[in-house]
Formats: C-alpha cells, structure tokens, sequence
C-alpha cells in the first residue's frame, strides 16, 4: 500500500548551514535575556499560597539607620474581608479579595547601636508617592526600639514577633502587619521602602513608657 504524499512534488532543499548556525545564535542570545527576566518575573510574583505571606521579590530598600546592616523584608498576602478568610489580617469591610502588604519583617539589628531609638518606616510607591503605612495623616510606621528596657512599641498595626536585643548579640528583629480594617494597602502601591533612626521620644503607643 502507498502511502499519501501530501508534498507539492518538489524534492526539499538542503538546509542552510550558515543560517542555521546564526539561528542558534539567536536563540542562544534569546535565552540569555530571557533567563534573567523570567527569574525577575517570578521572584516578583506573588501567589495566594494557602494565605500565608510572600516575600517580594522586587522592589527598593533604603536605609539610614542606626546599624546599617539591617535588614527589612516585605511580604505580601490574599487578603479578604469575608469571616470565613482564613487569614488573621482581614481588609475593609466590602473590599473584594486583593494581594495586600502583609508585613514587614526588620532583622539584624544591633543593639549595642540602637539603643534606644525610635525607627521611622515609609513605603512609597513607583512613582515616588507616599503609600500609608498607618493612616492617610500618619502615613509612616513608628517603631520605638529599647534593647536595654527590652522594649519594643508600635504607633498603629500589630507585632506578630519581637526581639529587642536585649543580650546585645546583633539579632533583634521585629515583625509588623497593618491593621487593614481601615486602610486599602495594595501591594502593587510598595515599591520603595525607607528606614531610618531617630531620637524622637517615645509618645505614640500606649506601649511607650510611662504611657
């Protein structure tokens, strides 16, 4: 039995080998860009992941602090309004689900220098716009740090944990997540965040001392 031939007749040319060989080239040179942009994409991306938080992957750090090897790490998290959420930080009441800042996670940080200061935090957005932290009047996070009083106070949101440093060994921390019962935080709206030391007293909790 034959079998159809589907050809115009015309016997295939051989192929190019000079074109060939500048093909691959190409595609060699493709993936040399591609390679670095995909890695970017996906650090950057963001998925609900059974409600837990996600490091962003993209994004500017910049600090001026006290110890200037600190570091700060953003994450973002499904955020919902609905009871059901499993998720503890819930958003605006009437707010569809969206990607929110989940939290911001400050480490290695040495006491032996900070002590005691007040850390002032902004995010800001792509365009170099203020994105609250807090509130529209108070935009920034304020974060009273006393490794000798072992101390820690937060003018709005919640800490989910805290180390002071009060042993001065280098390695206190924090973790804050906004109070997003009042406040829209779009994730996509955090592009650059800035931490810097101060000496402003702490009067902006009731965590502060003598509060």
């Amino acid at each position: 039995m034959k079998l159809l031939n589907l050809d115009s007749g015309d016997e295939a040319a051989p192929p190019n080998k000079k074109k060939s060989k500048w093909l691959k080239i190409g595609i060699g040179l493709s993936a040399l860009v591609l390679i670095p942009t995909i890695g970017s994409t996906l650090a950057g991306s963001i998925s609900i992941n059974a409600g837990s938080g996600v490091e962003f992957g993209q994004g500017v750090v910049s600090t001026a602090a006290c110890d200037g090897a600190i570091t700060v790490a953003p994450t973002s998290q499904l955020t919902s309004s609905f009871p059901t959420s499993p998720l503890g930080n819930g958003s605006m009441p009437s707010v569809a689900p969206y990607f929110s800042l989940g939290a911001i996670t400050v480490s290695d940080i040495d006491g032996s220098t900070c002590d005691p200061v007040t850390f002032i935090i902004r995010a800001y957005n792509a365009y170099g716009g203020n994105t609250p932290l807090c509130s529209d009047s108070d935009p920034e996070l304020m974060v009273y740090f006393d490794p000798t009083g072992d101390l820690l106070a937060y003018s709005c949101g919640t800490e989910v944990s805290g180390d002071a440093d009060a042993d001065f060994t280098g390695d206190g921390s924090f973790e804050w997540t906004p109070d997003l019962y009042d406040l829209y935080l779009d994730a996509s709206g955090v592009n650059t965040i800035t931490i810097e030391s101060s000496s402003l007293p702490c009067d902006f909790s009731l965590s502060c001392p003598g509060a």
